[in-house]
Order: C-alpha cells, then structure tokens, then sequence
C-alpha cells in the first residue's frame, strides 16, 4: 500500500490519472539489507479516485507490489 499527496483542483470522488514507475530494490550481496540498485519498471498509467481534499491537496491511495514514485499526473 503506497499512500501519496498529490495537488489537485478535483473535488472528492472524481477520479485523476497518475503515471508512476514502480522501483524494485535489489539486495546487497553482503548482507541483504542495502539495496545497491534500483531497477525502474516501466511507466504505468493508474487512475485513481480522489478520496477526500483539503484545499489542493488530494489524498490517494494505491495499492503496489513495489516502491512507486509518482513521475507525471495528469486531470482528467
């Protein structure tokens, strides 16, 4: 579960589009705790509902097998 904020002009249940690439942490051969790369997936187009606002600001939720990090949104 990846929680975000992100700034939007939507009002509560209208839905956004997100572009976001999933990082997958590899291991450190040493002691598999420090991850020594981090390999992007490929970029993924989500749309997701805006749950609830705060004046600009969106409360979103994904669920994700990996470390995401948000690159581009997009209103829709």
């Amino acid at each position: 579960m990846t929680m975000g904020r992100l700034c939007v002009s939507r009002r509560a249940g209208q839905s956004v589009a997100l572009y976001f690439v999933a990082i997958q942490m590899e291991p450190d051969g040493d002691n598999g705790k420090t991850p020594v790369e981090m390999r992007l997936a490929k970029m993924v187009r989500v749309e997701v509902a805006v749950t609830k606002t705060r004046r600009c600001q969106a409360t979103i939720t994904i669920d994700a097998p990996a470390f995401v990090r948000i690159v581009r949104s997009e209103l829709e």
